[in-house]
C-alpha cells in the first residue's frame, strides 16, 4: 500500500512542480527546459512550505494549525496555477498530446538515469544500518517528522527521545530548517508512514532530482543524446563509503565527508544541499554573467531561502559561489571591453579585479583581529587542519579529478561551455591546501564540519565534470554512441559484481560514518511490498502505542539490544510513534545512570531484585517496560504482557505497568 500511495503522491507532487516551475521561469524570464521546470517547481514548493512553516515554528503553533494554513496556501496557489494554465491543460487532454511522447527516445536518452535511481534506491533500502541503528541521525530527522504530526506546538518535543519540553525554546538554525515539517505535512496528507516516506518516497524523489539537475548542466556542455552518461562516475558510490575511504590503496581513496548520507540517507536536508545547490546555483546564475537583471537576482534570493529550509550549511556554499561568480563577471566585462577597445572601462574593470584579488589575499590576516579570533574560531580552525593532511591530501577526487577538470577546460571549445569549469576551478582554489582557511572558518560560523560538507559539494561537481570531460574526449576522437552505451553497461556491471563478491570484505570497515553495519544488507526487503522500512519490533510497538489515547508514555527499553539477530538502538521506537518517550539523551528526568543500568540489566538478562526494579519504575513513573528474557518476564502477571514476539530470534515482551 505504501508503494501505491507513493505513486499517488508523486502524481500530485510532480504536477505541482511542473505548473509552479513553469510559472516561476516565466515570471523571472528564464529559458525553459523540462529539467529547469522540474527543479524550479521543487524549489518553489519547498519555498512555500518554508514561508508557512517558519512563522508557525517561530510562534509555536500546533501542527493542526500549521496543517490547515499550509493546505489553504497550497489550495489558493494551485487554484491560481490551474486558472492560468487551464487552456493549456484542456488543449493537452483534448488533443491527446500525451500520445506524442516518444517513449523509445526517452528511454534511450535516460536509461542510465533510471538505472541510477533504481540501483541507489535499492542499495539504500537494503542497508541494515538505517533500519536497526538509525543511520546515525535518523532518530532526529525521522523522529522529528513523526513527532511533529501530533505536536501541540511545533517546538514542544525533544526529537531525539520523544520527551515533551516544558519550556518554549528556539534554536535559530533548527527553526529555519522546515523541510522535516514539509515531510510531515506531505506524509500526513498521503497517509504514508514517516519511516517509509523518508527512507523510500523522498529518497527516490531526491535521486531523481539529482539526475535531472546534473543532466541539465551536461546538456550545456555535451550533446543531448549523451548527457546522461555524465552521471557514470557516480556509480562508484554504490560501493560503501567505509571501503572507499579505508579499504583502497592510499592514492585511490575517496575522502568525502558524510558520503554515507548520499548512499543511505538521501532524504536528509543536508544531502539535498550538498549534492544539488552548486549545480542549481550555476544554472540560474549563469545568465547574470552576460546581463544583470534584478528579476533573476531576486529569484536567486528565493532559491536561497528554499535551500536554507533544508540546511543552513548552504550559507557557506552561497558565499563562496558568489565570490567566484563575481570574479568571473569582472573578468568577462574586462574581456568584452578589451574587444571594444574601451580604455576607461578596461582600467575600471582591471582595478576591480586587482582590488578583488588584494582583498581576497588580505583575508589571510583576519585571524589577527580579536573580534574574529574567538575561542570558537580557533577550535574550528584547529579541528579542520588535520583533515587537510589526513583526508584531502589523499583524496582521488580532489587530486586527480581537478586535473581532469583542467583537461576538460582546455578541450572545451565554446566559452559558454567553459563557465561551469571555471566556477568549479574557482571553488577548488578556495579549498586548496587550506590557503583561504580564514574565509572558510568565518563563513562556516566557526563549525568545522560545515567546511567539510562544502568540500563534499565541490567534490561532487568535480566528479560530474570528470564524466563530462571523458565524454568530450570520446566526442573529439569520434567514438560512436553505441560504444558509450556498452562501456557504461560494462562499468556498472563490474561495480555490481565487485559489490556482490566483496560484501564480507566491506564488513571489515565498519566505523562511525562508514555507512555500513555489521549486519550488512538485506536485499530481500525489496520484495516485501508491505514494508514500512523499520524493524518489526519498532513497527509492532509503534502501532500499539499509536492506538492509545494519552499523548506520551514513558517506555523503558535498553539503549542497545538485539532483535532479528541484529544489534538495534531504542531510538527506533520514536520513529514509529509520537507517543513514546525513551530514556536516551536525557529522556528520563529522575533516574541516574546507575539506576538506568540496573533496569537495563533486568530487561536484557533478568538480573536484579524485583522490588528494586519496581521502585525504580515507580520513581520515574514508567508506563511500559520492554523485556528480552523469560526470567524477567516471569515476574509479571500475564495480563500485563500487552505485546510479545516469541518467534523472533531474540524474543521480546512489552509489559504494561499498573
Amino acid at each position: 500500500m505504501n508503494w501505491l500511495l507513493t505513486i499517488v503522491f508523486y502524481f500530485f507532487l510532480f504536477f505541482q512542480y511542473y505548473l509552479s516551475g513553469d510559472f516561476m521561469l516565466s515570471v523571472f524570464k528564464y529559458e525553459k527546459t523540462f529539467g529547469k521546470i522540474l527543479f524550479s517547481g521543487f524549489l518553489t514548493t519547498f519555498l512555500i512550505t518554508f514561508l508557512v512553516g517558519f512563522p508557525c515554528q517561530l510562534f509555536f503553533t500546533s501542527f493542526i494549525t500549521y496543517f490547515i494554513i499550509q493546505s489553504i496556501v497550497f489550495i489558493l496557489f494551485d487554484a491560481v496555477l490551474l486558472f492560468k494554465y487551464k487552456d493549456k491543460i484542456k488543449s493537452y487532454i483534448k488533443n491527446k498530446q500525451y500520445k506524442n511522447i516518444d517513449i523509445k527516445t526517452f528511454l534511450k536518452e535516460n536509461w542510465l538515469c533510471i538505472l541510477f535511481v533504481v540501483l541507489f534506491t535499492s542499495f539504500s533500502m537494503a542497508n541494515q544500518l538505517p533500519i536497526y541503528q538509525m543511520n546515525y541521525d535518523d532518530m532526529y530527522y525521522i523522529g522529528k517528522v513523526e513527532n511533529l504530526k501530533t505536536a501541540e506546538h511545533l517546538m514542544d518535543t525533544d526529537f531525539f527521545n520523544g520527551k515533551l519540553l516544558s519550556e518554549n525554546s528556539i534554536n535559530v538554525a533548527r527553526v529555519i530548517n522546515t523541510y522535516e515539517l514539509s515531510y510531515a505535512y506531505f506524509s500526513t496528507i498521503f497517509h504514508i508512514p514517516s519511516t517509509f516516506f523518508c527512507r523510500v518516497s523522498m529518497v527516490i524523489h531526491n535521486y531523481l532530482l539529482f539526475c535531472v539537475v546534473y543532466k541539465e548542466i551536461a546538456k550545456n556542455i555535451l550533446d543531448k543524446n549523451i548527457a546522461q552518461f555524465s552521471l557514470l562516475p557516480f556509480f562508484i558510490f554504490l560501493i560503501p563509503f567505509g571501503f572507499l575511504q579505508s579499504g583502497l590503496p592510499l592514492w585511490l581513496r575517496v575522502n568525502c565527508y558524510d558520503l554515507w548520507q548520499f548512499q543511505t540517507a538521501m532524504f536528509y536536508g543536508g544531502s539535498i544541499v550538498r549534492v544539488m545547490s552548486i549545480p542549481i546555483l550555476y544554472i540560474f546564475s549563469e545568465p547574470l554573467l552576460y546581463k544583470m537583471e534584478f528579476k533573476k537576482l531576486f529569484y536567486l534570493f528565493l532559491i536561497s531561502i528554499s535551500f536554507m529550509s533544508f540546511s543552513t550549511i548552504y550559507i557557506q556554499i552561497l558565499v563562496l559561489f558568489f565570490l567566484v561568480i563575481l570574479f568571473i563577471k569582472f573578468f568577462i566585462l574586462l574581456i568584452n571591453n578589451i574587444k571594444k577597445k574601451n580604455i576607461a572601462k578596461i582600467i575600471l574593470y582591471s582595478l576591480c579585479l586587482i582590488s578583488y584579488i588584494v582583498l581576497l589575499i588580505s583575508t589571510k590576516y583576519l585571524d589577527h583581529l580579536s573580534l574574529i579570533k574567538t575561542d570558537s574560531f580557533v577550535y574550528a580552525y584547529e579541528s579542520f587542519i588535520p583533515y587537510l593532511t589526513i583526508w584531502y591530501d589523499h583524496d582521488i577526487i580532489l587530486n586527480l579529478g581537478i586535473i581532469i577538470v583542467l583537461i576538460g577546460l582546455c578541450i572545451t571549445s565554446e566559452w559558454q561551455h567553459k563557465i561551469v569549469y571555471f566556477i568549479t576551478l574557482g571553488l577548488f582554489l578556495f579549498i586548496y591546501n587550506g590557503y583561504f582557511i580564514e574565509i572558510l572558518v568565518i563563513t562556516s560560523f566557526n563549525f568545522f564540519f560545515v567546511i567539510l560538507r562544502t568540500i563534499a559539494s565541490i567534490q561532487f561537481i568535480i566528479l560530474f565534470l570528470c564524466g563530462c570531460t571523458f565524454l568530450s574526449v570520446l566526442k573529439k576522437i569520434k567514438f560512436k554512441k553505441i560504444f558509450i552505451n556498452v562501456f557504461s553497461i560494462i562499468s556498472i556491471s563490474l561495480v555490481l559484481l565487485f559489490f556482490y563478491l566483496s560484501q564480507n570484505i566491506f564488513l571489515n570497515y565498519v566505523y562511525l560514518g562508514s555507512g555500513i553495519s555489521e549486519s550488512g544488507w538485506n536485499f530481500h526487503r525489496l520484495l516485501d511490498f508491505n514494508t514500512n522500512m523499520t524493524a518489526d519490533i519498532f513497527e509492532s510497538v509503534g502501532q500499539y502505542f499509536n492506538e492509545l489515547t494519552d499523548d506520551t508514555y514513558k517506555l523503558f527499553s535498553p539503549s542497545v539490544f538485539y532483535t532479528d539477530g541484529i544489534m538495534a538502538y531504542d531510538y527506533g521506537f520514536t520513529l514509529s510513534s509520537s507517543k513514546i518517550q525513551i530514556q536516551d539523551r536525557g529522556g528520563f528526568d529522575v533516574l541516574n545512570a546507575d539506576e538506568l543500568v540496573y533496569l537495563n540489566d533486568f530487561s536484557l538478562y533478568g538480573q536484579g531484585e524485583l522490588s528494586v526494579v519496581k521502585s525504580l519504575i515507580e520513581k520515574e513513573d514508567i508506563s511500559y517496560i520492554l523485556l528480552f528474557n523469560e526470567t524477567s518476564k516471569s515476574y509479571f502477571e500475564d495480563n500485563q504482557i500487552v505485546l510479545e514476539n516469541t518467534k523472533n530470534e531474540n524474543p521480546w515482551f512489552l509489559i504494561k505497568i499498573y
